[in-house]
C-alpha cells in the first residue's frame, strides 16, 4: 500500500459503469518538491466511491492506493 498526501484540487461525480461497477475520478496536489507540485488523477470504484462526500476543495488528505493493473490484450 502507498500513502500520497496532498490537497484535494478536483473530484468528480459518480459514474455507472455497468450494473455492478462504479468509479470516481479525483485529483489531488503532491508537493514533494513545493516548487514542483505534481498533480495526480486517481479512481475510487464500488463502495469507496462516496469517501470524498465530506471532503471539501482545498483541503489536506492522505490517499493510501493500491496499484493493480492487468496486460492489456486486443480482443481481435
Amino acid at each position: 500500500m502507498i500513502n500520497i498526501e496532498g490537497k484535494l484540487i478536483e473530484k468528480f461525480e459518480t459514474v455507472q459503469v455497468t450494473d455492478t461497477f462504479k468509479k470516481r475520478e479525483f485529483v489531488i496536489e503532491h508537493a514533494e518538491n513545493p516548487s514542483y507540485p505534481e498533480f495526480i488523477k486517481l479512481e475510487l470504484i464500488q463502495d469507496k466511491c462516496n469517501s470524498l462526500d465530506n471532503i471539501e476543495i482545498g483541503e489536506t488528505i492522505n490517499v493510501f492506493i493500491n496499484i493493480k493493473g492487468r496486460k492489456w490484450t486486443n480482443k481481435e
